[in-house]
């Protein structure tokens, strides 16, 4: 389709009346799900607003996995927000995504999440302790983060911290500062904590783990 001004008119097949007119850029997040197809519309997610998705989940082993996505600049959008680069693709919220393909809602949050481990323990439900860690592809692997998700979520039913518990299980520094640390062993642990963070974010964009729970403002 071509605009009077010759110039083509940018059209998306994704974003259809009910993603535009109904659901304005900037409000909450939703789904749209369509009776007649497996996809289901999500917009609005936080840090894409400006785009729409379409999002495609299947039931695999008890659990909900996404297997396609589409994704769209919104028609009302501004085209230098809708920029896909591959840093911004590579923080593509997965597992928000599955979650409102599959269930109509967010994810579980962190508070969720404790609660609910603390519910386990006072029914004499106890995790195992994972064992030892897969091999990690380069790029990170669904087993891998799933394994980071097992031991985090053991640690913390014991009180415990997922970060120090993850380190130790993968034979790094122990990422806690330590009174009488030399500079070489700070870097050493900073390294470690860093590494150990990655680990995590890709657990949680992969919906294996709640969202970090945001940082209280000093003051």
């Amino acid at each position: 389709m071509v605009k009077h001004d010759g110039k083509p008119e940018r059209r998306s097949s994704l974003a259809g009346p009910t993603s535009q007119r109904e659901h304005p850029q900037g409000g909450g997040t939703y789904a749209d799900f369509d009776s007649d197809s497996d996809w289901v519309t999500v917009g609005n997610v936080r840090a894409w607003d400006s785009h729409v998705f379409r999002v495609r989940t299947e039931l695999i082993e008890g659990k909900p996995r996404m297997v396609g996505l589409c994704i769209e600049p919104r028609a009302d959008a501004d085209i230098r927000d809708a920029v896909l680069s591959r840093p911004r693709t590579e923080r593509l919220p997965i597992g928000e995504l599955t979650a409102w393909a599959a269930f109509g809602g967010p994810l579980p949050t962190f508070a969720d999440v404790l609660k609910a481990v603390r519910q386990e323990r006072e029914h004499g439900v106890h995790r195992e302790e994972p064992g030892a860690a897969p091999e990690r592809p380069r790029g990170g692997s669904d087993e891998f983060s799933q394994w980071i998700a097992d031991v985090w979520l053991w640690a913390r039913e014991r009180s415990g911290s997922g970060q120090r518990a993850i380190a130790r299980k993968l034979d790094l520094d122990d990422p806690q500062p330590q009174r009488g640390d030399t500079p070489a062993m700070r870097a050493r642990r900073k390294a470690a904590l860093k590494r150990v963070e990655r680990y995590v974010d890709e657990a949680r964009r992969g919906g294996k783990l709640p969202p970090a729970e945001p940082r209280k403002r000093k003051g």
